[in-house]
């Protein structure tokens, strides 16, 4: 199914920089905004979801056959998330 929407983008708040990170997602515009309007549409991705690439990447690395620090929330309490620089 197709559906034709048009979203105008305020100045200021996308022009280039929506262009750019379409780019370097590796997309064209309108790829870029058929995967973000699909994602929204599908809900929460769930946790092993999020967690597939840093599973992938210490398999491929140096942790492979060692075990990965627990991650539970006794051991996060007191942890400082920082926002992106």
């Amino acid at each position: 199914m197709s559906v034709i929407v048009t979203v105008p983008i305020p100045d200021g708040s996308g022009g280039p920089a929506f262009e750019q990170k379409a780019c370097t997602a590796g997309m064209d515009r309108d790829q870029y905004v058929r995967v973000i309007v699909i994602r929204d549409l599908e809900g929460p991705r769930p946790l092993d979801y999020i967690l597939r690439s840093f599973r992938d990447e210490a398999t491929a690395s140096q942790m492979a056959g060692r075990r990965a620090p627990e991650l539970s929330p006794g051991r996060l309490r007191g942890l400082q998330i920082l926002p992106p620089a």
